[in-house]
């Protein structure tokens, strides 16, 4: 039997023992390198890939590999003999990972990885595509490093500053211009929260106006929420430019919302003063 095949034999094997329905085998190690050391190349121990890039999904009955155009031909010359299927991301009609694991994982059913190798999002990504099965998510057992017993040791190379001129800027450069972005981001955050709460309180005086008036005040209001809606979408379709550039976008925006709102204000009063005369002539 070829290797790869015994390897996913062995693997479904352990899953059965724990109660997975399926295994996922991303190509990561514990701080989502790109390029990763012998000892987390699991997917290519277990499928025979050895392209930088894929993910290897493995039910009790079928293993599925996904990679990207770059790798097609090299990933489908290596998964020849090892029961692995290549699924050629992008193409017309291969499902993605997350769609085939919701085609696929049975209700209540359990999916399994080992933890350390995906990311915190996207560990919840996956408990949200479970919720729909109540299907869980079991990540606390490598059971790659079960069945691989030659499995390389973990690096042990000491730990060095890279040199600035491969780096580009120092590590107190980049710390700065961290803190710099981070105090745009809340100074933006809290323009647009701003704007939000003018907005609602405008709109909430508005209708408290409108009702003394004895006016539409469910018709003024939707269409002053209208307004509010259709600025606070185009304050957010601005997503490229430096930081600096959404900054002023925001502000300038904000400005003319405030002018408009203002705007209606005046009306509002206006059409007071003029209900008020007609009270008193009659």
């Amino acid at each position: 039997m070829n290797a790869n095949r015994e390897r996913i034999a062995k693997l479904q094997q352990e899953m059965k023992a724990e109660g997975m329905d399926m295994y996922l085998v991303p190509t990561a190690d514990f701080h989502q390198s790109e390029y990763v050391g012998d000892y987390f190349k699991a997917r290519a121990w277990l499928s025979g890939f050895t392209g930088s890039a894929g993910t290897l999904v493995v039910t009790q009955d079928r293993a599925c590999l996904w990679t990207d155009g770059r790798y097609f031909i090299q990933a489908a010359k290596q998964l020849e003999d090892t029961g692995v299927s290549l699924m050629k991301m992008g193409e017309e009609g291969v499902p993605t990972v997350d769609a085939f694991i919701q085609e696929n994982l049975p209700e209540k059913g359990c999916l399994g990885c080992d933890g350390r190798t995906i990311s915190v999002a996207e560990g919840k990504e996956y408990e949200k595509l479970l919720d729909g099965k109540e299907a869980v998510l079991k990540c606390g057992v490598d059971l790659a490093g079960k069945i691989w017993t030659d499995r390389p040791e973990m690096s042990r190379e000491p730990v060095y500053v890279l040199d600035v001129k491969y780096a580009g800027k120092s590590r107190e450069e980049k710390i700065a211009q961290a803190e710099e972005e981070r105090g745009n981001m809340i100074n933006e955050h809290e323009i647009t929260k701003r704007a939000y709460q003018q907005a609602e309180e405008i709109v909430e005086a508005s209708k408290k106006e409108a009702r003394d008036m004895k006016i539409g005040a469910k018709e003024y209001a939707d269409e002053l929420l209208q307004q509010v809606d259709e600025q606070m979408k185009r304050m957010g379709e601005f997503t490229s430019g430096s930081v600096e550039g959404i900054m002023k976008d925001y502000q300038q925006r904000v400005q003319s919302f405030n002018a408009g709102l203002e705007q209606k204000r005046q009306i509002l009063q206006q059409n007071r003063k003029e209900l008020n005369v007609n009270r008193s002539n009659n």
